[in-house]
This record gives C-alpha cells, sequence and structure tokens, in this order.
C-alpha cells in the first residue's frame, strides 16, 4: 500500500510539472514562431551593367530574412567566430594574433550579417560586354551584387529593377 500512495504522489507532481511546462510554452511559442517563419522567396529582374552605358536584364531568385531570422542568423555567425577565438587559446604563441584577429572577424561578419536583407539563392544575368550568360552563385543579399562573367573576366554590377 506505501507503494501504491508514492506512486499517486509522483504522477502528480508530473502532471503539475507539465502543466507549468505547457504554460510556459504558451508565452514562449508566438517567439518560436516568429523565428521560425517560412522564408519567402521571390524572383527579381535585375539590370547588369559592366560600368559602361550597356545594360542587359537578368532574373535572381532572393529569399528574405525577418528581422529575428537575421538576428538568429547574426548571433550563430558571431557565436562560432568566437569558439574559434576560444579554440585557439590552447595554440602556444600563435593564440597573441588568432584570439584578436578571430574575435574582431566575429564581430564584422555579425554586423554584416544582420545587415544583409537576405540570400540570393540563384540568378543567371547576360553579360552586356560579351552576351555570356553569367550564372549568379549563392551569395548574401547586399546591392549592388557582384558577380564576375566567365565569359570576358569583367565584374558584373546587378542592381534590382
Amino acid at each position: 500500500m506505501p507503494s501504491r500512495l508514492l506512486t499517486t504522489k509522483v504522477s502528480v507532481t508530473r502532471d503539475c510539472a507539465n502543466a507549468r511546462h505547457e504554460k510556459k510554452w504558451r508565452q514562449i511559442y508566438p517567439l518560436v514562431v516568429k523565428l521560425t517563419m517560412a522564408k519567402s522567396t521571390t524572383v527579381l529582374k535585375v539590370k547588369a551593367n559592366i560600368g559602361d552605358d550597356r545594360f542587359t536584364e537578368g532574373l535572381i531568385q532572393v529569399q528574405y530574412l525577418s528581422k529575428p531570422q537575421r538576428i538568429q542568423k547574426a548571433f550563430l555567425n558571431l557565436f562560432l567566430w568566437w569558439m574559434g577565438a576560444a579554440a585557439s587559446i590552447l595554440l602556444p604563441v600563435v593564440h597573441f594574433v588568432t584570439v584578436p584577429v578571430l574575435f574582431s572577424l566575429g564581430i564584422f561578419f555579425c554586423y554584416r550579417t544582420f545587415i544583409s536583407e537576405g540570400r540570393v539563392l540563384k540568378g543567371e544575368a547576360t553579360c552586356p560586354h560579351c552576351k555570356y550568360k553569367a550564372t549568379v552563385r549563392p551569395q548574401q543579399l547586399n546591392w549592388p551584387l557582384k558577380e564576375i562573367c566567365q565569359g570576358c573576366a569583367r565584374v558584373l554590377r546587378m542592381e534590382a529593377l
């Protein structure tokens, strides 16, 4: 009989803990939904030029990120660089250079990731000089986009229309 009483107490305690956990989850849930929102992708028309008066058009697929998603990516980036700095403490003599450099790079890339509006997933633009179809590789969305033409080795600058 004493063992049955003990199990009843434990189950009641678990139920109370689950109820508290559910209440806490209901408070946190809207924040989680905002952070894991579906990422919107759109196709944009861009105009490409090589620094003169000639322009051509192209298309890129862009994934926009909300502000909480950008903050999350920025802090993840910062965390990874700072973990590299912390790991490099173990390297004798070299750590005098690597720790400050990795620490600074973490701040730089965190800021750069935060100010980015999203990501370019893929794209294609025609070079105005050689008419080669240059593919746009995945990169952060910072206007103007730059890509090197594989046909003539000129730098294509792309801006949204």
